[in-house]
């Protein structure tokens, strides 16, 4: 993940935080993360529920290359090809106020057998 911060200039200075692709493969206990798109929705601002800290929440997907074939059983079955596919549960990253990244996933770590739910592509905060 790059932020951009703005210079006195007019200019944006690019800060590498952190790489998700690495996070996600540790969450995923080594499975290899060949790429990752996230941030393609907004940042959803939102209240950590253990400490009440701001953090924002962004949706992601995980590629995992057909390489990591013991991990094929946690891809998207429809999705699959000769180079891989896409890991079947739905991935998200909250970020703090002090630039770290922590990765969870809706309802729990995906589970061979459960629906594949991919991604999240819209927040919204529960009236």
């Amino acid at each position: 993940m790059i932020r951009l911060d703005p210079q006195p200039d007019g200019r944006y200075e690019r800060v590498q935080e952190v790489c998700l692709a690495k996070q996600i493969s540790e969450y995923l206990g080594g499975a290899p993360v060949g790429f990752v798109l996230g941030a393609y929705n907004t940042f959803l601002p939102l209240r950590d529920t253990e400490n009440g800290e701001r953090v924002y929440a962004i949706g992601m997907e995980a590629f995992i290359p057909a390489t990591g074939k013991r991990w094929l059983p946690l891809t998207v079955q429809n999705q699959r090809s000769s180079k891989g596919s896409f890991y079947a549960g739905a991935l998200y990253a909250l970020r703090d106020a002090q630039g770290h990244w922590r990765v969870g996933e809706v309802g729990g770590k995906f589970q061979p057998g459960q629906r594949a739910l991919v991604s999240i592509y819209t927040f919204s905060l529960s009236p």
